[in-house]
């Protein structure tokens, strides 16, 4: 008998390679502007947009906000006169049409669907997490899909979580392994709700959070010497 029946898979820097696709979004889009691409300017982008980020997961802000926040203060630091909620949708649609994905992750969870139930617990945007789940066929491999815009609530919340288990059948808490790479939504999110975690680290970043992770992994097939 396996330790867990359930598994919680972040999508973002877990599954999807998010930072490959947004650097190309990024780029696809300053060119639809016609403005410059400057060495540092993805820097700043992904400086802003972190924060902003930061202020959704601690429930400061909405996604609606979000869309709008993060291009209209990176074009705020370019003195460009731009709409960011515009902006925002044009980087999504631009998202969607470079997926990439981290290696071997495709087929990581089609096997893993073989033996678990998974659910993809993601505080990604609704626009962008199907289409790129459908890209590969992977929607159908998922028990069920959980989006943060959808729910109103996202990663550490516990009522973003309480929807996972809702919607996988309420299982026990010692039969549920959440995965991410976020050692702040992901992993704490785990922890305060009393499930196992596994930290996916591939660039071997140190922990900063007071608690250790049940499990730290740099590649995804490690998954499988923890869940069998």
């Amino acid at each position: 008998m396996t330790k867990y029946t359930h598994i919680f898979l972040d999508l973002d820097n877990t599954i999807f390679d998010f930072t490959k696709s947004s650097k190309l979004a990024f780029t696809a889009l300053l060119e639809s502007y016609e403005i410059s691409e400057a060495p540092d300017h993805y820097a700043v982008y992904k400086k802003i947009n972190a924060e902003v980020w930061s202020d959704l997961e601690r429930g400061l802000i909405d996604q609606r906000e979000l869309k709008k926040r993060r291009f209209q203060l990176f074009f705020d630091h370019l003195q460009f006169e731009g709409d960011g909620y515009a902006a925002n949708q044009r980087y999504l649609e631009f998202l969607v049409q470079y997926p990439a994905y981290i290696e071997n992750a495709v087929s990581i969870v089609k096997k893993l669907s073989n033996d678990y139930t998974l659910v993809a617990a993601t505080n990604g945007l609704t626009q962008v997490q199907y289409p790129r789940l459908s890209n590969q066929g992977l929607q159908k491999y998922f028990d069920a899909i959980i989006v943060s815009e959808e729910i109103k609530v996202a990663k550490p919340h516990r009522r973003f979580f309480d929807q996972c288990f809702a919607q996988s059948g309420d299982p026990e808490k010692s039969k549920v392994l959440m995965i991410g790479d976020s050692l702040y939504s992901d992993i704490q999110g785990g922890i305060n709700y009393s499930i196992d975690t596994c930290w996916f680290n591939p660039t071997k970043n140190p922990n900063v959070l007071s608690e250790d992770p049940t499990y730290e992994i740099i590649k995804l097939e490690e998954l499988f010497e923890i869940v069998q």
